[in-house]
């Protein structure tokens, strides 16, 4: 019995950055993949896997930063900030961004790079020989990287002149593979974000000039807090809001960057009848009943400038009309395909254990997808149901009972 309260009262006095990096997990794997991996046990150390990364960045002299496709605000405020800090270390980083990315991106990032004086290499000014190193944030696999990157990760990985250049990764989802060597690789999904990630692997060193990009990311990915966050994201982002002085609020509003066609198609969903089903979730005596809202969002919707509505369209209903799971089937132009995207908000968050949706996706995914256990998103073929809409929400929503698997609640 003392020796229980002993153990008690010392968990109680180690620091929560401590205890939240203890559970750091240093490997990518498929969703279905057993808890335990065979082979890394040696990587499984936060400390150990931490110095492996920053003596790697310290080697480094021109590396390229780069991040997913269409990024959003989390992958943004990481890799810019890595970018500055990168650079406040004498050291000369390019961040990889396609030029429509750049023409579209909210002031507060844009400002951010053109004041720094962060370089951008696009896709025609990419060179292999230029950079010493590759280091990808937020990317959660192989083929959420836009192409020239994928390439450039394969050349280094291979090597130059017998040497193969270190390519570093950090994320907060599980994606389907491995991206770096599991000595550089720092993966843990029950971080908010990749932001969240950075700001702790920089710890002290993280400057008065990148806390405010890194803010900005953990502010993105969490819902300005509200989404799938734990007590020791809002410790940290406390810690931050200190350091910075911004008033997270106008902040997170700033960022969400909503043009005029957003805003027109938000509305458009929100004033047309929406869908409540009743979904039945979990196992015998622990099912639990949760409220699903779809959206279609068709290709003659989106003919528009339109930019970030989807989080802000999940983020209507789930907080405002309580959604517990919101389901969004939507049409990408850029891609010319559909896509679904379902977020965990309220009752499937806080209900005693959370749901995971991993395990929905890698079930109905239909190509590239993927996500955490509060949202996933992955290609759907909504064209093959002629136009019936309603069939292709009541084959995911079964998939959703069928599929979605619980997880220890980070609340």
């Amino acid at each position: 019995m003392k020796s229980g309260v002993k153990r008690t009262t010392i968990r109680r006095h180690i620091p929560a950055m401590q205890r939240w990096t203890a559970s750091v997990k240093t490997a990518r794997r498929p969703t279905h993949a057993p808890r335990k991996i065979a082979g890394i046990k040696s990587f499984n150390d936060y400390r150990h896997v931490r110095r492996n990364v920053l003596a790697a960045m310290g080697e480094m002299n021109s590396p390229l930063i780069a991040t997913h496709k269409r990024p959003d605000c989390d992958a943004l405020g990481s890799s810019i900030a890595l970018a500055l800090h990168l650079k406040e270390q004498g050291k000369n980083p390019s961040l990889f961004m396609l030029a429509e990315v750049y023409e579209k991106l909210p002031t507060f990032f844009r400002d951010a790079i053109f004041n720094h004086g962060i370089n951008i290499v696009g896709e025609n000014t990419l060179a292999a020989a230029n950079h010493d190193g590759l280091i990808l944030l937020d990317a959660a696999g192989a083929s959420r990287l836009e192409a020239p990157i994928q390439n450039l990760r394969e050349t280094l990985t291979a090597g130059r002149d017998g040497k193969s250049i270190p390519v570093i990764d950090i994320d907060h989802h599980y994606g389907e593979e491995l991206m770096a060597p599991k000595n550089l690789t720092i993966v843990n999904n029950k971080a908010s974000s990749a932001s969240e990630l950075l700001a702790s692997l920089l710890g002290k060193e993280m400057s008065q000039s990148t806390a405010p990009l890194l803010f900005a990311g953990i502010l993105a990915d969490s819902r300005n807090l509200n989404f799938m966050i734990g007590a020791n994201t809002r410790e940290r982002v406390a810690i931050m809001e200190r350091r910075t002085n911004v008033d997270r609020n106008p902040l997170y509003e700033q960022i969400k960057n909503l043009s005029l066609d957003d805003k027109r198609l938000i509305a458009e969903c929100l004033d047309g009848s929406l869908q409540v089903i009743t979904a039945s979730i979990g196992e015998n005596r622990n099912k639990a009943e949760y409220r699903i809202m779809p959206v279609v969002v068709h290709k003659d919707q989106l003919s528009g400038e339109h930019r970030r509505w989807k989080d802000d369209l999940k983020d209507q209903l789930g907080f405002n009309r309580l959604a517990d799971i919101v389901l969004i089937i939507y049409y990408v132009p850029s891609e010319s395909k559909y896509r679904c995207s379902v977020s965990l908000y309220n009752k499937a968050v806080t209900n005693g254990t959370a749901l995971n949706l991993q395990p929905v996706a890698e079930a109905l995914r239909e190509g590239p997808g993927g996500g955490h256990a509060g949202a996933v998103t992955f290609d759907f073929h909504l064209e093959r149901y002629a136009g019936n809409h309603q069939t292709a929400i009541d084959y995911i929503v079964a998939g959703i009972e069928r599929h979605c698997g619980r997880k220890p609640s980070l609340i």
